[in-house]
């Protein structure tokens, strides 16, 4: 028994329909990208941002903690038609960055050469010995610095020297370090004295971050050890970077 054919034309019919709405969004689309096509592409006002200004910000240090944390979460709480963008860098590439006006601002840990920048101090931190849990240094409150000398002290290859200019300044007779630079980011850092492949040391910006195994302890006589200042080029004239650096000087 053969089964009845469809009547002629219904496939068609049915097509039709399901092809027609697809033409009309097809249809819709078009005049939609036409009028589109009539906008200046990227108005601000297009978008309600007429009057925002953007500030781009570079630091070199933690922000879990300290003065530093403090400053840009109050900054933003206040200067509301602003919009930060904040970026995490080391202080010779912050300072190079800022020479070609990719950044506004830097804020920076340690002695910068600024050649051809703006700079003024902002504050001072305590210095800390960043220790695995289980080492002996780690029983004391605190660590002398002479019992530092001969411990390896890990460093990221972007800040190579900069413990040494720290302890040199600080004290008036550092220890003899075993510096050991490393291709690692604070966080993968501070895992490698977990796991026992030397010390760190670090500013107080950094105690708010907890990592397992690891310790802070503060390095006596060095508790204004770490200097922070703002860095900017001459000639940057934008008015968020005034409105910044007038909260800076205001808060500290």
């Amino acid at each position: 028994m053969t089964e009845p054919s469809p009547r002629p034309g219904a496939g068609d019919r049915h097509r039709s329909s399901v092809r027609r709405p697809l033409r009309e969004q097809l249809s819709h689309a078009a005049r939609i990208a036409e009028m589109m096509m009539g906008l200046p592409a990227g108005r601000p006002e297009d978008f309600g941002l007429a009057d925002r200004d953007v500030l781009r910000i570079g630091v070199s240090s933690s922000l879990s903690c300290g003065r530093l944390r403090a400053l840009l979460r109050g900054f933003r709480a206040t200067a509301t038609s602003v919009d930060m963008q904040v970026a995490s860098l080391s202080r010779d590439t912050i300072a190079h960055r800022l020479k070609q006006g990719v950044l506004d601002i830097g804020l920076v840990c340690g002695e910068t050469p600024a050649a051809g920048l703006c700079s003024e101090p902002l504050w001072r931190e305590a210095l800390y010995v960043v220790l695995p849990a289980d080492h002996p240094l780690a029983r004391d409150n605190a660590v002398a610095p002479a019992r530092l000398t001969g411990q390896t002290v890990l460093t990221s290859r972007s800040d190579l020297g900069g413990v040494e200019r720290l302890c040199q300044a600080a004290l008036a007779e550092p220890p003899l370090l075993a510096i050991l630079p490393t291709e690692a980011d604070r966080e993968t850092l501070f895992n490698l004295v977990a796991l026992g492949f030397g010390l760190a040391m670090t500013s107080a910006s950094a105690l708010g971050a907890y990592y397992p195994g690891v310790v802070y302890r503060p390095l006596l006589g060095c508790e204004h050890a770490v200097p922070y200042e703002a860095l900017w080029r001459e000639g940057n004239r934008k008015p968020a970077l005034a409105h910044f650096l007038g909260a800076a000087r205001a808060s500290f």
